[in-house]
C-alpha cells in the first residue's frame, strides 16, 4: 500500500463522517432529540467531529490535487467554489443556530461537494 492509498483512504473516510453524520442527525436523532437538551449536546459533538472531518478532507483534498495536477480541471474548481460556499454556510449556521432551513440546504452542497468528487477520480 503506497502513501496516495492512504491519503485516498483518509480522504473517503472523513467524508463518509461528514455526509453520513448528517443522514443520522437529520433521519434518526433530530425526529427523536428534537426541542430536547440532549439535541444540543449531539449537535456540539457532531460539529466538533464535522469540524476535524473538514479539515482532513481539505488537507487530503488538496494533497491529491497536487498529486494528480489537478488544479485546472474544471470539475474540480467547481467543487472548491460549491465547498467554499459550504463553509460559508456552515460557519454562518454554527452563528446563528436557530436558522434550521439552513440544515437541507448545507446537506445538498455536501452532496454537489461529494458528487463532484466522485466525477473527479473517475
Amino acid at each position: 500500500m503506497d502513501i496516495w492509498t492512504v491519503v485516498h483512504f483518509l480522504h473517503l473516510l472523513a467524508m463518509a463522517f461528514f455526509i453520513g453524520g448528517q443522514i443520522m442527525l437529520a433521519g434518526v436523532l433530530v425526529p427523536i432529540l428534537k426541542g430536547k437538551d440532549e439535541m444540543k449536546a449531539v449537535a456540539k459533538r457532531f460539529g466538533l467531529g464535522s469540524l476535524i472531518a473538514l479539515g482532513v478532507l481539505i488537507l487530503t483534498g488538496v494533497q491529491m490535487a497536487g498529486h494528480e495536477d489537478a488544479w485546472g480541471d474544471g470539475n474540480l474548481q467547481a467543487k472548491l467554489v460549491i465547498l467554499a460556499v459550504l463553509i460559508l454556510t456552515i460557519g454562518y449556521h454554527v452563528h446563528t443556530a436557530t436558522k434550521r432551513w439552513l440544515d437541507p440546504v448545507i446537506f445538498v452542497l455536501s452532496l454537489a461537494v461529494m458528487g463532484l468528487g466522485v466525477v473527479l477520480a473517475h
